[in-house]
């Protein structure tokens, strides 16, 4: 079976990952049509709820539920792995065989949420880091194995000794230096599981960035190592997409309607990489999904399986989800998993 062609694009949250990206593509586009998937995926629900999450918190719902930390950690961990599937729906098409996919973040970003876990917010011990390193690849086997993200991992970091952030909004609980520092350490146990496949690239040295020709240079070599065969291929018309989002949603959520208002919202901010319009109108698009949505579909017996052994395991994402999405949504998640 013909494989995927996958890099994955990780690391810390500021340490230019979006510019590095982009001038990684501007070389790529010539050898290979392109699709782009950022993840998390706030304009799908269960992305939306993460979203909620991250913004507001879901202490009172630890609260009033009774909900110990250790299950409260490993359902944080489990969302986002669940927006992960309710996307891949639209991914196991043969037409993404023939194309370049590119993953802003993905399955081993855990490294972020597990380092909040330790030293944001106190929910585990530093000892058990490796096992939940363990449960997080366990239980996202199916998307790691199908999409081939082993292959090809771009680690990107700042080798700076001390994290500063530049966003000062406040809407991301990650973004603290403590998390941020300790998420490096983490990612270089992922490197070790992973093995060859994993390449840590730095983008600044002694608090300066370095010059955007010395990444790309490093990041393409890398690349065509893992995947010699692009490097001799060309592309007549450059062809780089972001991942449709009316295709990713209509993949699963069936009869949905959204606003050509708020789509177009939506297609600006991800152009423009504006992180803040991007959530707002992450939203609003979910929030017309849905109400519009009649019922959901999994085009893959392997992804509904995924992602129901995830929610079996994790009852309090059920929860987690409702407080964000409502009843409507739970409903018709519950009816589609039987």
């Amino acid at each position: 079976m013909k494989n995927y062609r996958s890099i994955v694009i990780e690391g810390g949250d500021q340490v230019g990952k979006a510019d590095a990206s982009q001038n990684m593509i501007k070389i790529l586009r010539k050898n290979i049509p392109i699709t782009m998937i950022s993840f998390p995926m706030y304009s799908m629900p269960i992305g939306a709820s993460i979203r909620k999450m991250l913004k507001e918190g879901i202490e009172d719902l630890v609260k009033e539920k009774n909900i110990n930390p250790k299950d409260e950690f490993e359902s944080r961990m489990a969302i986002y792995a669940l927006n992960r599937l309710e996307v891949m729906n639209s991914l196991l098409d043969e037409k993404y065989k023939n194309r370049l996919l590119i993953f802003d973040r993905s399955p081993y970003s855990n490294a972020l949420t597990i380092a909040y876990g330790i030293k944001g917010s106190d929910k585990i011990k530093e000892s058990e880091v490796e096992r939940y390193i363990d449960i997080g690849l366990n239980s996202e086997k199916f998307f790691i194995d199908n999409l081939n993200l082993r292959n090809c991992i771009l680690e990107l970091y700042d080798s700076s000794d001390k994290w500063i952030g530049n966003r000062s909004n406040g809407d991301d609980q990650y973004e603290m230096s403590s998390v941020q520092e300790f998420c490096g350490q983490l990612y270089s146990i992922y490197s070790k599981k992973v093995g060859k496949g994993w390449c840590k690239i730095p983008t600044k040295v002694d608090n300066q960035w370095r010059e955007r020709e010395d990444i790309s240079k490093d990041i393409l070599n890398f690349v065509y190592s893992r995947y010699p065969e692009i490097e001799k291929m060309k592309c007549d018309e450059p062809d780089v997409e972001i991942l449709e989002l009316t295709e990713a949603v209509r993949a699963l959520y069936v009869n949905t309607s959204v606003s050509k208002e708020h789509m177009l919202a939506l297609r600006e901010s991800l152009e423009k990489n504006d992180k803040t319009t991007l959530y707002e109108n992450s939203i609003t698009v979910v929030e017309d999904t849905i109400q519009s949505m009649d019922f959901i579909i999994w085009s893959n017996e392997g992804i509904k399986n995924a992602f129901k052994e995830i929610l079996e395991k994790n009852i309090f994402c059920l929860d987690i989800i409702e407080k964000f999405l409502g009843d409507k949504y739970v409903k018709l998640l519950k009816k589609s998993l039987e």
